[in-house]
């Protein structure tokens, strides 16, 4: 298949949690999204990372769930808003000066070994969420086409729209205008 111009609106992946050991098969019970456990109801769920995700995934869970979420010791980025609900909320946690240093199994769900300012603690959770940030999806494109994407781009034959772009600024209004652009464009070089 042939095109002369290629719109890349592949969003964006999860970034992988990284600074921590993990002893035994974990794997099941560690999430990235928190679709996996929208049908969760009376577990212990433990959210890494202080931004907007995090405290967004945590209030979501918090409905049906008991959370906690581990800030890793770094302050929050989280909207204000999501915060103070967040500190209104029976069933939510905020540790803002817990980083996780190990995962284990155990029993059914998992044992968290925090380092805290007072010393370690830890925490059964039967899921972890991890929320530490968000990077563009481009594992797809090959290492010849990521070399010749500036050059594509510059030449509008390639032309990458939304989150796969925008940093920080993943809204869907952004998103949608990037595609109505994108699609103009392409409607004007095909009319000349």
């Amino acid at each position: 298949m042939t095109s002369p111009i290629v719109v890349i609106a592949s969003g964006t992946a999860p970034r992988p949690l990284r600074g921590f050991r993990s002893e035994g098969e974990t794997d099941r019970r560690i999430f990235t999204e928190v679709y996996p456990l929208r049908r969760a109801r009376g577990w212990r769920i433990a959210v890494i990372d202080c931004g907007d995700a995090a405290f967004d995934y945590g209030l979501s869970l918090s409905a049906a769930n008991s959370v906690v979420i581990c800030g890793g010791g770094l302050r929050s980025k989280g909207l204000p808003l999501l915060r103070d609900r967040a500190a209104e909320h029976p069933r939510l946690s905020y540790w803002p000066d817990a980083a996780l240093r190990t995962i284990r199994r155990n029993g059914r769900g998992l044992e968290l070994i925090l380092a805290r300012a007072d010393g370690t603690q830890t925490v059964a959770a039967d899921y972890l969420v991890v929320a530490v940030g968000r990077k563009p999806c481009l594992d797809f494109m090959s290492a010849g086409l990521r070399t010749k994407a500036r050059d594509l781009i510059r030449n509008r034959r390639l032309d990458m729209i939304g989150d796969v772009k925008n940093g920080l600024f993943r809204q869907t209004a952004i998103g949608v205008g990037d595609g109505v652009r994108a699609a103009m464009d392409i409607f004007q070089a095909a009319s000349k």
